[in-house]
């Protein structure tokens, strides 16, 4: 189903108005546009009447070509209605004898312009004066935005793809910061071990440069006639006030 346009749309909105207080006709959906205007069958054509007093010179030629398009969009909705199994067009009665239709006041003269269009024409024939059952895909129809059914389920998914893609793009936004958390926590790991491997050896080194000088003070003190004790701040203490002493 193509996009109507808002003409179309308000033709299908009167539509449904109509369908509920009775079954609708092209004339009851069109009542309302056919002001001073009757559309008539005559010989082998359709004529549009115009009230002689209310369409004169310039404003008759606005009121045909605007009466025109009125009937060339509305029999070709009904068509488009129908070959979309929206609504059933089909004849109660036969065909009146006169034909006509509108809001003309019977007895006012009128100036008729003619339906040259012979599709048209054909059309008129065959929906002029024809019931118009609805169907329930129509009431759908404009309830869903004046949308088909296909494309309600399109937007659906469209919708859901789009929601379907935001929850990945977050979930990736989402792995990328665990991630990089992940990092950082590794980064401190590494940086602290690396501390403490740097701490040890610091101690270690400090332990043995004191006892290369707690070795260097033995010596010293057993130079000096000294004997060397077994706690090392003991001897460090004697030797160190025996270097001291020393001229």
């Amino acid at each position: 189903m193509r996009t109507l346009n808002e003409f179309e749309r308000q033709l299908v909105q009167k539509l449904l108005q109509a369908n509920t207080v009775g079954i609708p006709s092209l004339p009851a959906i069109l009542d309302d546009r056919l002001r001073d205007v009757d559309i008539v069958r005559a010989q082998g054509h359709w004529e549009m009447h115009f009230d002689a007093q209310q369409f004169q010179a310039n404003a008759l030629v606005d009121g045909v070509r605007g009466i025109a398009r009125v009937l060339v969009g509305a029999v070709h909705l009904l068509r488009e209605l129908e070959a979309n199994g929206l609504v059933i067009l089909h004849d109660e009665a036969p065909f009146p004898n006169p034909a006509r239709f509108g809001g003309l006041v019977q007895g006012q003269a009128a100036i008729p312009a003619q339906v040259y269009d012979a599709r048209v024409n054909r059309l008129l024939d065959e929906t002029a004066f024809s019931s118009i059952l609805v169907q329930p895909g129509l009431i759908a129809y404009v309830r869903d935005g004046f949308r088909m059914p296909t494309e309600v389920r399109a937007d659906n998914d469209l919708r859901m793809n789009r929601r379907n893609l935001r929850m990945a793009a977050w979930a990736l936004v989402l792995s990328v910061v665990i991630g990089l958390w992940q990092v950082c926590l590794a980064y401190r790991e590494i940086h602290y071990g690396k501390l403490q491997v740097e701490q040890t050896q610091q101690v270690q080194l400090d332990s043995a440069q004191f006892n290369t000088v707690l070795h260097r003070l033995e010596t010293v003190c057993k130079n000096e006639g000294h004997h060397v004790v077994g706690d090392t701040s003991a001897t460090m203490k004697t030797c160190s006030s025996k270097i001291h002493s020393r001229p």
